[in-house]
């Protein structure tokens, strides 16, 4: 099998989608150790939760950027291309690359998938490529990772980050990830690793006791919102922050919502806490200023001024409440340019 364009990568890459998601790692770790394991070779920050991923994600990646650091990050689903899902500093891997690395990796699948095991899954290529495009084609400072479904059996887990980050959980995916939230929970908990930070925006109080207790069990540091870290809305976009650290007022913010002061405070916690671990430099001005130049497409994206259009990737009930929300919120405050 050889691909001589996009097109024939691209079609095979989504051919496999028939397959179906397939929980579990050891296709991966096969597929990862066949490729020299390019997961090992960078610094990634992990992040799993129902919503909030995308937007915690722009938050740091954008500051690590106006800090000067060169930043991969790894998404879904895409907006306008498939390229987008891997990319650094914001620019979508190139075609010519996306076909190379399909050419070293559909050889090993097709190894693998008359094994034991089975053909590896459409999530599981794509994960794959991202970590061999990090590690041989593209040079990265720091890598952020989202989970695709869960965390403890998604194809992505088989990395140890540097920084693991829960955003928020909710009833999602119940079919593969469980009836209750604590299961739920107990599932995207899979990502905490032994010793490795954790940094959480959750809310509910069995939530945070199932993740306190997973933390616990594997001695990794636990920091939550509104426990550890606080911020408070002072106006549309506009937060106060503090933690142990200290406090940072009349923050910017570039994505709308109030539901983003929360995302926003889990990644300034993050950004901080890695700062504190030596891991990266870190100025208030370069903080101040990737917050409020964060963008992230289809969120509360607003394209259109007479009559007012707004985008917006709300795909469950808690997403939904939150569009909502925001849009009841901008109206009563005739306030559509927040957008």
């Amino acid at each position: 099998m050889h691909f001589n364009t996009y097109e024939e990568a691209l079609n095979w890459i989504h051919g496999t989608l028939r397959l179906g998601i397939k929980p579990g790692l050891t296709r991966m770790e096969l597929l990862l150790e066949k490729l020299d394991h390019p997961e090992k070779k960078n610094r990634f920050i992990h992040i799993a939760g129902t919503n909030g991923k995308g937007s915690t994600l722009t938050f740091i990646s954008s500051v690590l950027q106006k800090e000067g650091y060169r930043v991969g990050t790894f998404t879904s689903p895409y907006i306008e291309t498939f390229n987008e899902r891997i990319a650094i500093n914001s620019l979508p891997i190139s075609d010519a690359d996306l076909i190379h690395l399909a050419n070293r990796i559909a050889p090993i699948t097709e190894e693998i998938a008359v094994g034991e095991y089975g053909p590896p899954s459409e999530f599981e290529i794509i994960t794959a490529m991202m970590f061999l495009y990090f590690a041989e084609f593209e040079k990265i400072d720091f890598g952020i990772i989202e989970v695709g479904l869960g965390g403890r059996l998604d194809s992505t887990n088989v990395l140890t980050p540097i920084l693991s980050i829960i955003t928020t959980i909710g009833l999602d995916h119940m079919e593969f990830l469980g009836d209750t939230i604590e299961e739920i929970a107990f599932e995207k908990g899979g990502i905490i690793k032994p010793s490795i930070p954790v940094v959480a925006g959750v809310l509910q109080d069995s939530v945070i006791e199932t993740l306190e207790e997973l933390a616990i069990s594997r001695n990794a540091p636990f920091y939550l919102y509104k426990k550890d870290f606080v911020a408070d809305k002072v106006e549309d976009k506009l937060l106060n922050y503090r933690d142990d650290f200290g406090e940072l007022k009349a923050l910017q913010i570039g994505l709308a919502g109030d539901h983003q002061i929360q995302n926003a405070s889990v990644a300034i916690c993050s950004l901080r806490l890695l700062e504190a671990e030596k891991w990266i430099h870190l100025s208030e001005e370069g903080l101040r200023g990737g917050l409020a130049d964060a963008f992230w497409p289809g969120r509360l994206e607003k394209i259109a001024q007479n009559p007012a259009i707004i985008l917006d990737g709300a795909h469950n009930p808690e997403g939904i409440r939150a569009l909502i929300q925001t849009l009841q919120q901008t109206n009563s405050e005739k306030n559509c340019s927040a957008f």
